[in-house]
């Protein structure tokens, strides 16, 4: 049996990982600098005013590929031995079915708030 500080016990759980609210904190961290970098870069390299909807395009793209860096760093460094099928993202689970549903469940989520606030407009 080992001792451990309060301290220690406040970061880590007794599986000797991270909690869960520090390795979110951590996965946010990276997601945010990821994210910074990658706007800076583009911001560099493109250095012309890009039309607005072209920004939201541009500006989404990024947030992805900061999405999916972020959760490759989180699964090499925060959740070892865990793989990309732990966060939903395997190949064998990208089916046309769930693409379907996802996009069906996507749509769903914008088009009734937006119908309702159409249909309550004066």
């Amino acid at each position: 049996m080992s001792v451990r500080s309060p301290f220690a016990s406040l970061l880590v759980a007794d599986d000797a990982r991270l909690r869960a609210v520090w390795r979110i904190v951590l996965f946010l961290i990276v997601l945010v600098v990821l994210y910074e970098c990658l706007v800076s870069f583009v911001v560099f390299m493109v250095r012309t005013a890009l039309p607005p909807h072209a920004q939201m395009i541009v500006m989404s793209s990024l947030l992805l590929l900061a999405l999916l860096g972020a959760h490759a760093v989180a699964l090499r460094c925060l959740e070892r031995g865990r793989g990309w099928s732990f966060v939903g993202l395997a190949p064998s689970q990208g089916t046309p079915r769930r693409l379907a549903m996802g996009l069906l469940l996507g749509a769903l989520a914008i088009g009734i708030p937006s119908l309702v606030l159409l249909g309550t407009r004066e």
